[in-house]
């Protein structure tokens, strides 16, 4: 049996930024997790000892839950890593606090450009000082009260649009406040990459690399309860059942679809024309490799 081992829990689906290479909303709902169906999710994860990260986010932006610092309590103290990736611009210092204080492993901060111009463009709403700004308070008070937690990095989207200046501009900027930074290549709503940014990144060669491994141990819930088997499909097309409509994560976990999708990878048609899964992720620079 697949053991469930990372965990998406989306807050909400609304944003604060309009950017043009996300495609999370799509035709889907806007709306907030109710607290009541958090909580059941919570608790049912902490049942799973397989269970070893747990991030607050999936599609939009999780600041904008008004109960986000609430749910950090609650899924803090339960051995899991914990993570969320946002824009950056809501991130105040309460929040900051709270995930100092609370011990949350990680965040990714999405910052395209270190060219103010640029990431107003690529984000429209996005103020690169603001961002900036509260990227510092955090590392500040990580450094008052001592903790190396949580560890700040940035996720770097490229698309066509994307230049060396971009990339050299981002790691001037924030070379010195983050602990890494990731250059990811955007991904189009096909489940697909821009050739030009596919060329940027080199493939896996590994002929042993034949199956997503994603339906083995990840589950992204919804704002709503809908379950989905892959982090990259952000505009939610692949549902494998509901939390919130009377089942449980276990049920959804060991059920049919889960079963098809781990034995046969084209039951779905958006699973089987993507191939994200067979070529590199991503490039991680370390704050180490920033400072060389």
């Amino acid at each position: 049996m697949a053991d469930l081992r990372q965990v998406g829990i989306e807050p909400t689906n609304r944003c604060n930024l309009k950017c043009g290479m996300c495609f999370s909303r799509g035709n889907r709902p806007e709306g907030d997790m109710s607290m009541s169906l958090f909580d059941k999710i919570v608790s049912e994860l902490k049942t799973i000892n397989t269970v070893k990260m747990v991030s607050l986010n999936f599609g939009g932006e999780p600041l904008l839950h008004p109960q986000f610092i609430e749910m950090v309590k609650k899924v803090s103290g339960n051995g899991w890593g914990l993570g969320f990736a946002t824009n950056g611009t809501l991130l105040t210092p309460k929040i900051s606090m709270a995930l100092v204080k609370h011990q949350f492993t990680g965040i990714d901060i999405s910052v395209d450009s270190g060219i103010p111009e640029k990431l107003s463009r690529l984000r429209p709403g996005a103020k690169l000082r603001v961002i900036k700004k509260n990227m510092e308070t955090l590392a500040k008070m990580k450094e008052v009260t001592g903790s190396e937690s949580p560890g700040i990095g940035i996720n770097m989207l490229i698309t066509e649009k994307s230049t060396i200046d971009d990339i050299a501009s981002v790691m001037i900027e924030f070379g010195q406040i983050t602990d890494r930074i990731r250059i990811l290549p955007a991904t189009n709503p096909d489940m697909t990459w821009n050739p030009r940014v596919l060329e940027m990144f080199s493939k896996h060669d590994d002929p042993n690399d034949k199956w997503c491994d994603s339906p083995n141990k990840y589950m992204g819930i919804l704002w709503n309860g809908d379950v989905v088997p892959c982090c990259d499909d952000i505009s939610c097309k692949t549902v494998m059942g509901n939390i919130a409509k009377s089942s449980s994560i276990k049920k959804v976990w060991e059920g049919s679809f889960y079963k098809k999708l781990r034995e046969h990878q084209d039951y779905f048609a958006r699973c089987s024309k993507c191939t994200i899964w067979k070529d590199k992720r991503g490039i991680n620079m370390t704050k180490k490799a920033v400072e060389q």
